[in-house]
């Protein structure tokens, strides 16, 4: 009972018919003509990280490979260039209204500026025709007195 190959807490006796299974699934031994050498029973970490990375790179190469291409007739393909054409007509439009935008601002701007205009030299006339009034009251007043005189 010293074979290091026979474990009694890795391989139980048998019990009807089944085989014990040590290690990975893969791996089947008997008590009697054991598999797997002792040392690969524990492996180290740096074996499992290892094991695991070589499983990991060629689960991806295995993904990456099986994934085909899709052909310019693939219906997914027509949708996205659909929704890009839509996508730059969107564009081109906000571009139009953002152009229609400013000219409407520029307009608003401008018709500002001559209502100031207006505003101004409105007052500078009433202000003239105030003085020019006022001016003609006195000639008058000044006319009637010396038509009184006389």
């Amino acid at each position: 009972m010293n074979n290091p190959y026979n474990n009694s807490l890795n391989n139980p006796p048998l019990k009807a018919g089944l085989l014990p299974v040590s290690g990975p699934a893969f791996f089947i031994s008997t008590p009697s003509s054991p598999l797997i050498h002792p040392s690969m029973k524990h492996p180290s970490p740096i074996r499992k990280a290892l094991v695991r990375l070589t499983l990991a790179i060629l689960g991806t190469v295995f993904f990456i490979t099986s994934a085909g291409c899709r052909t310019p007739s693939d219906p997914g393909i027509e949708v996205i260039h659909h929704k890009l054409d839509q996508i730059n007509d969107q564009f081109l439009d906000s571009r139009e209204q953002a152009g229609q935008v400013a000219a409407w601002q520029i307009a608003a701007a401008l018709l500002i500026v001559a209502a100031g205009f207006a505003l101004i030299a409105g007052a500078a006339l009433g202000s003239s025709a105030r003085r020019a009034a006022a001016a003609f009251r006195q000639e008058e007043e000044h006319r009637e007195d010396s038509e009184e005189s006389l």
